[in-house]
């Protein structure tokens, strides 16, 4: 079962990517929480000791879609079984494209069951909400 008393996040994934010709390499943590209404609240960003839970209980309520406040992005989830699938809505050249990712749900985070894609390959451990990483 999916728990909605903290979030999850990922260890810090190296990247790199060219964009206009320019070569650029970072690091970033993912951290996903989901809400008991079926939607999500993400946040990739640089800092791994980001105050998440707070910021997450700040922008719980706002509107999902391609980016919301500050670095969040959100949408909804459904439960398998002993999965969780995620829906994303992705603006795209030719329209809106709804992207999907689905991890596993074991007792210590979530298994990603795709590989090759930085947003759904990626394992997430969770995290107790009001500990936070501070």
């Amino acid at each position: 079962m999916i728990r909605t008393d903290g979030f999850y996040r990922s260890d810090l994934i190296e990247w790199e990517d060219w964009h206009g010709g320019v070569h650029m390499r970072g690091a970033s943590v993912q951290f996903w929480r989901f809400l008991p209404e079926l939607r999500w609240v993400r946040c990739i960003s640089a800092h791994q000791d980001l105050p998440f839970w707070q910021l997450s209980e700040k922008h719980r309520n706002a509107p999902t879609g391609p980016v919301i406040l500050e670095r969040f992005t959100g949408g909804t989830y459904e439960l398998g079984p002993q999965n969780i699938i995620v829906s994303e809505s992705s603006p795209s050249p030719i329209g809106p494209q709804i992207l999907r990712y689905t991890w596993l749900v074991s007792e210590g985070g979530l298994v990603p069951t795709q590989p090759g894609d930085y947003i759904g390959s990626t394992p997430l451990t969770f995290v107790e909400g009001a500990s936070d990483l501070a």
